[in-house]
């Protein structure tokens, strides 16, 4: 049985370092730049491989290569895999991987025009309807419990590889979208693409943020996770020496503490109800921060929403250890994962009470 999965163009040997410390009977397979394949014994599923792994964006039980000079070609063939199988099919995900990490060379992750014009032919000439659910034509709507997941990744020009995932009501977020990548877009008005990564970090999160919520942003300039923060009506307190973008400095739920965090008053954080950071430091730093700041949160306090740069990728290996750091803080669960939008770092997300 062979497992295919996407990561972060980049990420290729810690993530196949990282599968080989969990599953040390998996051999890699074909790779590519920001694409990983694994040779298993078959019992393991894709949700666990996603689960499991931080750097693993989705993942699907192989059904093949292909080759294939048009979407006709590669549609003709991709069916006759899947009727081989007697599969039925809820979902299509079609996506590529991707050629760089996000934000460098203007790269954003996501679905594209060519994209969505070949799942519309792969629907379209689908030779057996009945093979096919009822959501199967809308490319850009999360697949839910219960349905198959046809994943068509393009490797490489005229390369493909086809895949099938179950969703059940424990599976990951990421693999709810075509490769991993919640459907996102930055605002024209977005301060810095760290509106990005925050808007999918809490999403992911499940954190409810509302009017009611007081948040700490650390290391807020200019202003990302802030807006991200604010656009749930939450009351945000930024905490960063650096300016912030007019548009946040200018909101009414907006307090700028133009300090460095071990500079600022400790009271501040007794009434929080999240902390949110971003600071550009070595991971053990943050750390550091929040085992100074946790302790000073009151009974309001749910959780942190937070990122760790992987200043190497030999990091990821440590991440069971900074994970048990969080735990010491009086978190009952700690999540870590690299999100779609993350950089070379990844996403921490940590709960009081879950």
């Amino acid at each position: 049985m062979f497992l295919f999965s996407v990561c972060q163009a980049g990420a290729e040997n810690a993530f196949k370092n990282e599968v080989k410390r969990f599953f040390p009977d998996w051999h890699a397979a074909f790779a590519r730049p920001g694409f990983v394949s694994f040779k298993t014994d078959g019992g393991v599923s894709a949700d666990v491989l996603l689960e499991t792994s931080v750097l693993a964006r989705t993942c699907a039980e192989s059904l093949g290569k292909i080759t294939a000079g048009s979407d006709e070609l590669l549609t003709d063939t991709l069916w006759k895999l899947v009727a081989e199988r007697h599969l039925f099919i809820n979902r299509i995900h079609c996506f590529r991987r991707e050629p760089f990490p996000p934000g460098e060379k203007g790269f954003e992750p996501g679905l594209t025009a060519g994209l969505i014009e070949r799942h519309r032919k792969i629907v379209r000439y689908c030779p057996m309807p009945k093979l096919l659910g009822k959501k199967a034509a809308d490319a850009k709507q999360p697949a839910i419990s219960g349905e198959n997941v046809l994943d068509v990744l393009e490797v490489d020009k005229q390369q493909f590889l086809a895949g099938v995932h179950r969703i059940t009501g424990d599976s990951p977020l990421q693999s709810l979208f075509a490769g991993g990548v919640a459907a996102i877009q930055l605002p024209a008005d977005a301060a810095s693409r760290a509106w990005l990564k925050f808007e999918e970090g809490l999403r992911w999160s499940g954190f409810n943020i509302n009017r009611d919520s007081l948040c700490i942003d650390i290391g807020s300039s200019p202003g990302g996770c802030s807006q991200v923060l604010l656009s749930r009506k939450a009351a945000v307190f930024g905490i960063d020496p650096g300016e912030m973008h007019a548009s946040v400095l200018k909101h009414p739920k907006f307090t700028h503490i133009r300090k460095r965090v071990r500079e600022t008053k400790r009271s501040l954080f007794g009434d929080a109800d999240y902390i949110f950071g971003d600071l550009n430091t070595a991971p053990n730093y943050m750390l550091d921060v929040l085992e100074e700041i946790v302790p000073l949160t009151g009974n309001r306090f749910k959780g942190a929403v937070f990122t760790l740069k992987l200043i190497h990728w030999n990091l990821v290996a440590n991440i069971p250890q900074y994970t048990e750091r969080i735990r010491k803080l009086g978190f009952r669960s700690v999540r870590v994962k690299q999100l779609a939008f993350n950089r070379q770092e990844v996403m921490v997300a940590a709960g009081v009470d879950w």
